[in-house]
């Protein structure tokens, strides 16, 4: 069972990244989030010391997933390792893994590799992270959830109010960026309120409307 909230790591957007996840998981409901540290230029080592110092603020308290690097995950005692980009796939990924979850990501109609735990499909809405590049929109989250095997993370452009029109198109869980690392303490605590809402959502048999969604 994935958490359903995955907050990405961004130091360009907010260095000191190790206080801010300890502010942010004192204002979230424990157990509902995963930190993704995602910081591909950092060097080897110090991306592991950061690792490392993220697991010590995560533990018993949220998820820890390193993204790109399964030697770090492995190392600095993460929860799950993240195989977009570069990184080589969840199939391969999982023959070394463990019993770390594994992640993917998907960027249209391709469809997640049985092998991994979770799949990030992006992007849902316009995004600054990714310029021109058009979003997929509710609609194609819709029935894509409808149809995967692997629970699918809504990702791109979503704040806490896009995160409830996700949950209700399907989605099993959603990424931020931006939002939960320069939003202040009212950001804070909408996305709490998002993610108690999640429960809701996916429990129940709400009717995803199109018209309502791709606003």
């Amino acid at each position: 069972m994935i958490p359903p909230l995955f907050l990405l790591t961004d130091r360009r957007l907010m260095p000191d990244l190790v206080a801010r996840a300890e502010h942010a998981l004192a204002r979230l409901p424990e157990g509902s989030a995963a930190i993704v540290l995602r910081e591909k230029d950092l060097p080897v080592r110090a991306l592991l010391s950061l690792a490392r110092q993220l697991r010590e603020t995560t533990r018993g308290r949220a998820r820890l997933i390193v993204s790109g690097r399964l030697d770090v995950a492995l190392a600095s005692g993460a929860d799950g390792v993240h195989c977009g980009g570069e990184a080589p796939s969840a199939a391969a990924t999982r023959t070394h893994a463990g019993g770390l979850l594994v992640g993917t990501s998907l960027h249209g109609d391709e469809t997640a590799e049985q092998q991994a735990d979770y799949a990030f499909l992006s992007p849902i809405f316009a995004t600054r992270s990714k310029p021109g590049v058009t979003p997929l929109g509710l609609e194609k989250l819709h029935a894509a959830a409808a149809v995967s095997r692997v629970p699918l993370v809504a990702l791109g452009g979503i704040g806490p109010d896009e995160a409830r029109k996700c949950f209700e198109a399907g989605a099993s869980a959603v990424a931020c960026r931006e939002s939960w690392l320069v939003g202040g303490d009212d950001v804070l605590a909408a996305w709490a309120e998002s993610v108690r809402y999640s429960s809701s959502a996916r429990s129940s048999r709400i009717v995803f409307s199109s018209a309502a969604g791709n606003s």
